[in-house]
This record gives structure tokens, sequence and C-alpha cells, in this order.
């Protein structure tokens, strides 16, 4: 069994958690009442940084480093081949790897250099992490990649109108008017300067 502890750890009781974590397994309270961790029980921290753990805690526990740089697009390799696949298998496409990497491709294409912009110069209605854009991306993604709308008659250029469908409301979808400053306004001309393969029509991408 595993207890799961998520949030920041907090320099009021940190220090009592060494004694969970080193032989003992025994959780001391400030009311003086113990709690034996059993031999069954695990213990997994989600934490953003070690700001308040000393040595003492960080040597007894096993510590994973996950880098939100490219994560994002570890989890679309993943997606591409947990969804597009079954979608391209589905559709009956001649070629089931075709689909995939003209998605794979359009990543690589739109998604760094939009997320480096998003976080440059734009403010959402909440902060967002690269993982929520790429997240929203592939649910929206998901949604219109079905046969009828995606046959196995369709070209790349049908790929990537979805997909800028799916990137502008992805990245764009949360925008806010900030501070006097029309964020909305401005993604929706940085797009059109940006990305001109796909034309859009002169209104506003997002509402």
């Amino acid at each position: 069994m595993c207890c799961r502890h998520t949030g920041d750890l907090d320099a009021n009781w940190v220090e009592s958690m060494n004694s969970v974590m080193d032989d003992s397994r025994l959780l001391t309270l400030p009311s003086n009442e113990r709690i034996r961790l059993l031999p069954h029980m695990k213990m997994i921290f989600e934490i953003r940084d070690l700001k308040y753990a000393t040595p003492a805690t960080a040597t007894r526990a096993g510590i994973l480093y996950v880098s939100e740089g490219r994560q994002w697009h570890n989890m679309v390799q993943s997606w591409l081949q947990r969804v597009v696949r079954p979608y391209a298998e589905t559709a009956k496409w001649k070629d089931p790897n075709q689909p995939v990497q003209w998605l794979s491709d359009l990543f690589d294409k739109y998604v760094p250099d939009t997320i480096f912009e998003m976080v440059k110069s734009y403010r959402h209605i909440t902060p967002l992490s690269t993982m929520n854009f790429a997240t929203t991306l592939t649910n929206i993604l998901e949604g219109v990649l079905k046969p009828e709308n995606l046959s196995n008659k369709a070209d790349q250029a049908l790929f990537e109108m979805y997909f800028v469908f799916a990137a502008i409301w992805a990245f764009g979808g949360a925008l806010v008017e900030k501070d006097g400053i029309d964020y909305r306004r401005n993604f929706d001309k940085w797009w059109k300067q940006t990305w001109t393969t796909v034309k859009l029509p002169g209104a506003r991408l997002t509402c």
C-alpha cells in the first residue's frame, strides 16, 4: 500500500518525517502520539522543490527529478502510439504509421515555438504549464481524430487544418485581458504572422 503526499514540504513537520523514513519507520506527532509505518506500506511525495528539506531528509529518500522542459514531448509520443495508431487502424489506413508521423511532425513544427512565446509574452486566466498546453492540445485532437472527420483518404494538409484548430484553442483559449493588455488580440496577431501555412479568416481566432 502506498501513502501518496502532494504539495510543498513544510518546514514545521519535515524533520518529523525523518524518523518515518529511517529504520524505525515511526512518526511522532506533536501530541506525542506515535504512528508506525507497517512493512507493506510505502510513502510517495510529489513536491515542487526541496526548499525546506535538510540533507537528513533528502538522503533518506529516493529522489526522482522530472524536468518540465521537454516532458511534454514524451507525453505526446506516448499519446501518438496510444491514440493515433488505433485511430489509423480503425480508419483502415494502408500505412498506420502515416498519420502518426504527420502529427508528430506537426507537434515538432508548432509546439516548441508557441510554448516559448506563451511563456515569454502572454498571461492566462490561471497559470498554465507546458504540460497543460500539450495535454489540452492532445485532448482536443483526440476529439476530432475520428474516421468520419479524417478518413484514410485524408491528406497532410487536412491534418494540419485540424491541428491548427486544436492548437489555437489549446494555447489561446485561456488568454484574458489583463492590466490593459488584450492578450487574445495579441495572440491572434502573433499566430497569423508566425504560422501562415493554414489560411485563417480575418476575424479574431478566439472569442
